[in-house]
């Protein structure tokens, strides 16, 4: 006995999950039935329906499992027949109906349930029963007893209570529904007739197609609006032969075209469900054309019978008259067909065989509209069946595709490749000797770039298919149309195992003859041994020293002026490094940018770069001149090295006496390299500038637009560097101020005002802080130009006064951490001159630039900067005075 809990007035709490509720929706219970069986004796309150959060009660629970007592007990305290699952719409009644149980559904109805409810999907007990139901009785009631008008259409899809019953194979209730009243010409959404639907449906029956065909007179042809589809194409592509059979009998026409332009011959090629009675109907009997043509893809029932893999069926239509070597729209033949399809080995040896039988030849060398033969499809899907029948077929093994590509070169693309060359040039030698055929040309270039057989077997590594190449006549030492070589193609495309590829040409060259040239120069007068400098191939530098390969020569350059060095040192390369220094190699050469070894150095590497750096340093004799030399644009190594960042190197070249204030083109020092490179960081780059080289830095030097780097520090509002400066002596007594400001891009966009109000007060506290006298008034027209130029002219007026109290801006703002035990959220609630005890001008700046403000609102950015900036130490100044000077701007105007 399971007492139900109470609400506070003492009524039953009838909205609870159950274990009869969690056991009805298992699915995998093999004794579902006995267990809910058992759980409705605990539950025994029937004057209490529990029911879920789906509207799903233990009443439904009873009914859906035909408990036919519990379904009473409830009756006798007063249930409702027609509660609704909410969720679905079910009634008790589809429920009972769904699962079979007559005496729980005659039950319902003696007790007042309605059999006119429809569920969510629109459908009646009588659909419902129309898909499940196998007892003839309840159906009679239905219909008879209650009325139910047997044309009742499923609101969603229009099916009738026929369709219904065809579809789910319910021969005895569409009968009972034919006999009833049930239109056979009521056409669902999709233009489905009964008719069709009973061509369609996974349960084909005879007697009832007889019916309709005989009794109730359907047209055989009648077509679906949609598609086109007759009758007879569906129960073909259904696989129902004896209902496609019945269906020719009774005047079906075969001849009729769906919107496809498909017959049902071609819907017989193309169905999961080939049947060769069928065809042989088609064929024999009723004397259709093997070639008719889908005119849409131009595909002959020959192609769709292929294409899909139906054996038995292909065989048929050639040995009636199907043309083996008809193209399609795309130019695809039969043969084409077969090579790309899965597991056909045995359909490609019944369609030889009988072409054969037949004396029919066939077109082995047919191109398709992308310029490929049979056989290059066959190499390219790994057909090794199909390969040797149409090189046994006399199919061409010379011939190119639209790229120029012969059998040969495909070979290499593919993974069995080897043994498709053995087949190939085995039976082509055959062939040969029996005088059907020319030889494979083994060195045949492609019209696209001249490429061999041979090369794209090195360039892809295939070592055996070099091999055999080799050995059939390849010519090892035969550029392509861009000057490779085989010995430069490895040295291009290989470094790991090079040599190994290096060793099979040599070697089997040797074999037949005829050998590698391994210092022969190419059209431009490099060698192989220049290539692989160039390219920085330690391994096949070794190779090609040990096999022969003459002098080094370690300067020359290629088109962009880079030497052998250059190359080495941009891959870092330590051993070809070191011995193209030891053959004499120039470590001052510049390329046509004027870019040194040491710059590849600087620029390429981070991690070892102080350690290549040393081994040019071993030996070159005047290192002065490299450490300092200036590109075209007049950056030293030590510009390149502060541009990107690669402090070894900066370290490197200060202790080995680069010049810390020589200037490029544009008259930039290291310092302002720093400053418009790291530009929030760039005291910390400053600092190793200044406090790691031997020299004195002239932190004065300008540029050539006259700016020294304190005024780049001032204009850039970097607190931190003017500090790192002043430090090292910077020179004050001069203008400090800019023209104007030189704020980022991103700044601009967004927090400016706080950027430009923190920024200043902080840079001119680190004058004030070291008794620097300045005058403000040059930063505040600093200032007002800065504002008019880039900044927000007026606070936001669409935002309310309670901004921060914007959920997301909260919980963001919470997040972020001010100072330890402040928050943002909490400085933007404290008084100003609370907040102006607890933070400095940097505090905020630092706050301005970070990252943070893309987490908020956009529409918060200006409105809290503006905030933000009431808060600031000092900064009523700025505002005060932007303020009057907004004011007289707007009375001017």
């Amino acid at each position: 006995m399971d007492d139900p809990e109470l609400d506070e007035v003492g009524k039953p709490l009838l909205r609870r999950t159950t274990p009869i509720h969690h056991a009805a929706k298992h699915k995998y219970s093999d004794d579902l039935y006995g267990i809910i069986d058992e759980l409705f004796e605990m539950y025994n309150s029937y004057d209490v329906n529990y029911t879920d959060e789906s509207g799903y009660s233990h009443f439904h629970v009873a009914c859906r499992f035909g408990f036919d007592e519990v379904v009473e007990k409830f009756f006798e305290l007063g249930q409702d027949p027609n509660c609704l699952v909410t969720e679905t719409g079910d009634s008790p009644l589809h429920l009972a109906l769904a699962n079979g149980h007559k005496e729980v559904a005659e039950r319902l109805l003696k007790n007042g349930a309605n059999p006119n409810l429809a569920n969510k999907d629109g459908l009646l007990p009588l659909h419902i029963l129309c898909t499940k139901c196998t007892n003839s009785d309840l159906i009679k009631m239905f219909l008879n007893k209650l009325q139910q008008n047997p044309n009742h259409i499923v609101p969603k899809t229009g099916d009738s209570p026929l369709h219904l019953a065809l579809e789910f194979g319910r021969k005895k209730v569409a009968k009972l529904l034919l006999r009833n009243g049930a239109n056979p010409n009521l056409a669902n959404k999709d233009g489905l007739l009964p008719l069709h639907i009973l061509c369609t449906t996974k349960y084909p029956n005879s007697e009832l197609m007889e019916i309709f065909l005989n009794k109730l007179q359907q047209n055989p042809n009648h077509i679906v609006p949609k598609t086109g589809d007759s009758p007879l194409h569906l129960a073909v592509e259904n696989g129902h032969k004896e209902v496609a059979k019945l269906l020719l009998r009774n005047g079906a026409n075969p001849n009729w075209a769906n919107k496809d332009g498909l017959l049902p011959l071609h819907i017989l090629c193309t169905t999961k469900y080939p049947n060769s009675e069928l065809m042989e109907i088609f064929l024999n009997k009723l004397q259709q054309n093997p070639n008719h043509i889908v005119p849409k893809t131009g595909d002959s029932p020959l192609h769709l019978a292929l294409e899909n893999g139906h054996k038995e069926m292909a065989e048929l239509l050639l040995r009636n008259g199907a043309n083996p070597n008809l193209a399609n729209g795309y130019g695809l033949t039969p043969l084409h067909i077969l090579n790309m399809r899965h597991n056909t080995s045995d359909l490609v040896k019944m369609f030889f065989d009988v072409n054969d039988e037949l004396n029919q030849t066939l077109r082995v060398d047919a191109l398709n509209d992308l310029g490929d033969a049979p056989l290059h499809l066959a190499l390219l899907h790994g057909k090794l069946m199909m390969i040797q029948l149409l090189l046994e077929h006399d199919a061409d093994p010379n011939l190119a595709n639209a790229e120029g590509s012969t059998p040969l070169h495909l070979i290499s693309l593919v993974d069995e490749g080897d043994r498709m060359a053995e087949l190939l040039f085995r039976i082509n030698k055959r062939k040969y000797r029996q005088g059907k055929t020319s030889l494979v040309r083994v060195d045949f270039q492609n019209e696209w770039n001249g490429i061999t057989p041979l090369h794209y077997a090195l360039q892809r590594g295939k070592k055996n298919i070099a091999r055999l190449l080799l050995r059939n006549g390849a010519n090892s030492n035969l550029e392509s149309g861009k000057g490779l070589t085989p010995l430069r193609i490895i040295i291009n495309f290989h470094e790991g195992y090079s040599e190994e590829l290096a060793n099979v040409l040599l070697e089997t060259s040797k074999e037949v003859n005829r050998p590698v040239q391994v210092d022969e120069p190419d059209r431009s007068g490099n060698t192989p041994l220049y290539y692989a400098l160039q390219r920085g191939n330690e391994h096949m530098i070794k190779w090609l020293v040990k096999n022969g390969a003459g002098p080094v020569h370690g300067d020359k350059p290629d088109q962009l002026g880079n030497t052998p060095l250059h190359h080495a040192l941009q891959r870092g390369n330590v051993g070809t490094t070191k011995m193209l220094l030891k053959h004499g190699a120039d470590p001052n050469s510049a390329n046509k940018k004027g870019l040194t070894p040491l710059h590849m150095i600087i620029n390429h590497h981070k991690r070892n770069s102080d350690y290549l750096a040393k081994i040019l340093l071993e030996t070159c004799k005047e290192f002065n001149r490299l450490v300092d030399k200036p590109d075209n644009s007049g950056n030293t190594p030590l510009h390149h090295a502060l541009q990107r960042g690669n402090i070894c190197m900066i370290k490197w070249l200060l202790k080995n006496g680069a010049d810390p204030n020589l200037a490029n083109k544009k008259g930039l020092t290291p310092l302002h390299i720093i400053i418009d490179c790291h530009k929030h960081h760039s005291d910390y780059w400053a600092k190793i500038l200044l406090e790691t080289s031997g020299r004195w830095v002239q932190v004065d030097k300008p540029d050539h637009s006259g700016n020294t780097p304190l005024m780049l520090a001032v204009g850039k509002l970097l607190p931190r560097l003017v500090d790192v400066l002043l430090d090292h002596g910077a020179d004050f007594s001069r203008s400090i101020v800019p023209s104007e400001i030189m704020p980022e891009y991103h700044e601009c966009k967004r927090n400016l005002k706080l950027i430009l109000v923190s920024g200043i007060i902080a840079v001119m506290e680190r004058f004030q802080s070291r008794g620097i006298k300045i005058h403000e008034s040059s930063f505040l027209t600093f200032y007002i130009t800065a504002i008019l130029k880039y900044g927000p002219r007026e606070t936001p007026a669409n935002i309310q006064e309670s901004w921060y109290d914007d959920k997301k801006f909260a919980i963001e703002a919470k997040k972020i951490t001010m100072k330890p035990n402040l928050s943002l959220y909490d400085l933007i609630r404290l008084p100003s001159d609370e907040a102006q005890r607890q933070l400095k001008s940097t505090d905020y700046l630092e706050f301005a630039r970070s990252k943070y403000w893309s987490k908020f609102p956009k529409s918060h950015w200006e409105i809290c900067a503006e905030h933000l900036c009431e808060k600031i130490p000092r900064a009523r100044y700025f505002l005060d005075w932007q303020a009057d000077f907004m004011d007289w701007q707007a009375d001017f105007n």
